[in-house]
């Protein structure tokens, strides 16, 4: 008589939680929380081993309090890093004297082996700090630095130009918060530094920044965010062979700089460009000028902002223009009496050059009325920065824009789908809102949708029996 399957497990007697391979419970970890970490290496020695050697114990650590209990876990953290590239995110306001006594000597520990730094600290606290940061960091990639202060008032200290030990090494990303550049010939610790984030008070002033090109020679990205710019033309050399090199381009800055930073900036040779704020209506032309039509035409939100960015099909270069949401407040009514609508929606000319068009789905109803000449767009693409739950999906805009050219549908989740998260859409609503955009209906109509980030529960097939064709690609930021 065969032996049946309960009594030959039988004989392998009693199973237990501790008999879990290693390899086991440190892949279950992987799906915890640093706090649940924490009490899942309270069970007993092993797990606490397994829990205080894995990456979500030591690889990023943040700091958001000073107290002795958070500053010994902040130490047994870092003892646990073990010559391991790490994140370091210390984000303390106040004037506790801990910062000064304890918390600097740990940052001073984490130098040697910390890949990403992020400090924010009181200004009080800036010359310590100073001293801190002479030493040597040769792994770090990342580093942001920023004071809290009254007003912003103390944006008048400067850097030190002995910054991590005078050694260039890995250093790719610089970000500076009301912190100043010293009046030094370089900085040896920033002669890698790749992309720049310079942040300045609104009421600051200065002249155009030629330094920061001779302190990183070898920029590609550069953000500006400053009060007011004072530009005299020609620039120098410097800032001219420095500008040419770069990539990527943003810059905030009064209304009144804005217009003279277009005026006076050669920026026809950077690839992507980006202003911040309100641009009057010479300026949005004059800043349009390197881009040649065909155009691709986006208009996202992110985050707290509006993206609005023009692309020329053929060079993919772009200029963006940025601004608060608050201002879109103004984009609800009337089009003609908005006044502070970009000078690009009153061109009649402009609608009849965009071949793609992109829109967050949060901004249809507000943009459309701006958007209803663009008559030749090939491709739409909807950025889905609104959830919805599979049991209330997502419901797709009811008002109805046609496009008579239209011949590609596709839906894209970022770049905010880590804010979102999953996006429910019911297939029924895909294909009522094609019918809707679509002169010819979706039958006509080829459908692009994301493999990450949208959910589509279609167990009938209707797209595939509505739609020309159905796709599932990666988004990659520039329209399907």
């Amino acid at each position: 008589m065969r032996p049946c399957v309960a009594s030959g497990l039988s004989t392998l007697g009693p199973r237990h939680v501790h008999d879990l391979p290693a390899e086991v419970i440190t892949e279950a970890f992987w799906f915890l929380s640093f706090i649940q970490v924490l009490h899942a290496a309270q069970v007993c020695q092993r797990w606490r081993d397994l829990g205080i050697d894995h990456p979500i114990f030591w690889r990023y650590i943040t700091v958001t309090s000073i107290t002795r209990g958070s500053l010994e876990m902040l130490r047994a953290r870092l003892g646990q890093t073990d010559d391991r590239p790490f994140t370091l995110h210390v984000d303390v306001p106040g004037a506790d004297r801990l910062i000064e006594t304890k918390l600097m000597e740990l940052i001073n520990i984490s130098l040697y082996n910390v890949r990403d730094l992020t400090i924010h600290l009181d200004g009080i606290f800036f010359y310590q700090l100073l001293a801190v940061l002479r030493n040597h960091a040769p792994k770090l990639q990342r580093f942001h630095i920023k004071l809290y202060a009254p007003d912003r008032w103390m944006a008048q200290l400067p850097i030190t130009p002995l910054i991590f030990d005078s050694m260039p090494g890995q250093l790719e990303y610089l970000r500076i918060e009301d912190v100043i550049f010293p009046d030094s010939p370089n900085i040896p610790a920033f002669a890698n530094v790749r992309t720049l984030v310079l942040c300045m008070p609104p009421d600051a002033f200065t002249d155009f920044p030629t330094f920061l090109f001779e302190y990183c020679p070898l920029l590609e990205v550069l953000s500006i965010t400053i009060g007011t710019m004072t530009l005299h033309a020609p620039l120098p050399p410097a800032a001219t062979a420095g500008l040419a090199r770069l990539d990527h381009l943003d810059v905030h800055l009064s209304p009144s700089s804005v217009v003279d930073f277009v005026a006076k900036v050669p920026l026809a040779t950077i690839r992507a460009v980006a202003l911040g704020g309100f641009v009057d209506f010479d300026t949005v032309y004059d800043f349009l000028e390197p881009l040649r039509s065909p155009f691709n035409f986006t208009i996202l939100r992110n985050g707290h902002d509006v993206w609005t960015t023009v692309e020329s099909r053929a060079t993919r270069y772009t200029r963006s223009f940025v601004q608060h949401t608050s201002v879109y407040k103004h984009y609800s009514g009337d089009p003609a009496s908005n006044p502070k609508a970009n000078a690009l929606y009153d061109n009649e000319d402009f609608p009849a050059q965009v071949e793609m068009l992109t829109v967050s789905l949060s901004l249809w109803d507000t943009m459309m009325p701006y958007l209803h000449n663009y008559k030749i767009v090939t491709v739409l693409t909807l950025h889905l920065d609104i959830c919805g739950d599979e049991d209330h999906p997502y419901r797709l805009p009811r008002s109805i824009y046609a496009f008579p050219c239209l011949s590609a549908l596709g839906f894209c989740t970022r770049p905010s789908l880590d804010e979102v998260g999953l996006v429910h859409v019911h297939p029924r609503d895909l294909v009522d809102f094609a019918g809707r955009i679509a002169v010819t209906g979706p039958q006509c109509i080829d459908l692009y949708l994301p493999t990450v980030g949208m959910a589509v529960v279609d167990r009938s097939g209707l797209l595939e029996q509505e739609f020309h064709s159905v796709t599932f690609i990666e988004w990659r930021g520039r329209g399907y």
